[in-house]
């Protein structure tokens, strides 16, 4: 569904602006505040999230011009998240009554009649999210999604889990190997941060279990072979694993990573009519309908998660599911430094001719080989380094 907004000029510019640190100190949201999202992760999700709600409520791309103009001047101003949000919000209410001929904002049944409207659109007719990873994708479609079967190592993993509680009494991976749901989240930021750090038992294992201090938390989103084994060594460290459990782990470890071919992996996001799963309604509709606060506000809310835990534990059938691919960090950050790559990547991004950013992975199909190299490198400095007790 956002396919073509990564095919923009202004969206890839904007893009580049949010890998710089100008957007690290704004304050996190407090609905994902629970989570170890980056500054960086949630600056990009946030606009990703923008951008999917532009798609599914105003879908003309008539305005779409101005939309991304006025986005970037939110993140620009604004210094915390749910301000910014809000008046993501406020810009679509806007919007949205251009593209009803709405002229009278304030008139309670042109609100009412507006707001109907985004909630129908979202809410009624809207998603539910599931961040995977991509490896499982051509499966899925072929045979639609069955929680908790597309799993393939899960009895490796329960080892790894149980050399850890022995030492530590506690689950490092923070997971339960023998349910039978997955959840979903009503949340498309929270979607895309369990898109990139899919699955999360191995995010864990490689960087989420520790301190931010002590390990590089972006790592894993980075698809960074060598910060993400560097994280597991500093984790079985500090756990005071053996060398044979140390040795172990790491194997395992290093043949998942391939699995999940993670070293290109994508953001991949699943998206579910939220009433082929009987919850396409808010109890508080009327509420919001019937209240004095802004149309803008108003939105917002209809916009708030309620939930990042949604079970689901039945089948859903391929022809329910749509898949949003978002490129990887790496693919992101070559293009941000496109003037480093070569001419023509250069041309991609910074001229009028913006050709697609499908077309980006052509061209920075040399740096993925590159970085194979490296990563079979890495693999063979990680055992090393293992096998010599360091």
């Amino acid at each position: 569904m956002l396919e073509k907004m990564f095919k923009r000029k202004d969206v890839c510019e904007f893009i580049e602006e949010l890998f710089s640190d100008n957007y690290n100190d704004k304050k996190t949201d407090s609905s994902i505040i629970y989570c170890d999202i980056s500054s960086t992760e949630e600056a990009l999700f946030t606009f990703f999230n923008a951008l999917l709600k532009y798609e599914i409520i105003i879908e003309t791309d008539v305005f779409l011009d101005e939309y991304v103009v006025q986005v970037r001047k939110l993140f620009k101003k604004l210094d915390n998240f749910h301000d910014i949000n809000l008046g993501i919000a406020t810009i679509i209410g806007k919007l949205c009554a251009l593209k009803l001929n709405i002229t009278n904002r304030e008139d309670s049944e042109e609100r009412r009649k507006l707001l109907q409207y985004v909630y129908n659109k979202y809410i009624e007719e809207g998603y539910f999210f599931h961040g995977f990873s991509g490896v499982y994708k051509e499966q899925i479609k072929r045979f639609g999604f069955v929680p908790e079967q597309y799993q393939h190592s899960y009895s490796k993993f329960i080892e790894i889990d149980k050399i850890f509680n022995k030492h530590n009494r506690i689950s490092i991976m923070e997971k339960s190997f023998h349910e039978n749901y997955i959840d979903f989240t009503d949340s498309f930021v929270m979607g895309c941060y369990y898109g990139v750090n899919s699955p999360m038992y191995f995010y864990r294992l490689l960087g989420g279990a520790l301190d931010s201090d002590l390990c590089d938390k972006e790592a894993y989103f980075k698809n960074d072979y060598l910060g993400c084994f560097t994280n597991l060594n500093k984790l079985m460290k500090k756990a005071r694993l053996n060398d044979y459990e140390r040795k172990y782990i790491t194997k395992i470890c290093c043949n998942e990573w391939k699995v999940l071919q993670k070293g290109s992996a994508n953001i991949n996001v699943m998206l579910v009519k939220r009433k082929t799963l009987g919850l396409n309604a808010l109890r508080d509709i009327n509420d919001i309908l019937n209240s004095d606060s802004s149309l803008g506000e108003a939105i917002f809310k209809i916009f708030s998660s309620r939930s990042n835990n949604i079970p689901v534990s039945k089948r859903i059938e391929s022809l329910d599911i749509k898949f949003i691919e978002i490129p990887n960090y790496k693919v992101l950050f070559a293009l941000r430094n496109s003037q480093s790559i070569d001419s023509v990547t250069r041309n991609i991004v910074t001229r009028g001719n913006v050709e697609r950013l499908n077309n980006a992975y052509g061209k920075v199909s040399i740096l993925i080989l590159l970085g194979s190299l490296f990563i079979a490198l890495g693999v063979i400095l990680t055992i090393i380094t293992i096998s010599m007790g360091v």
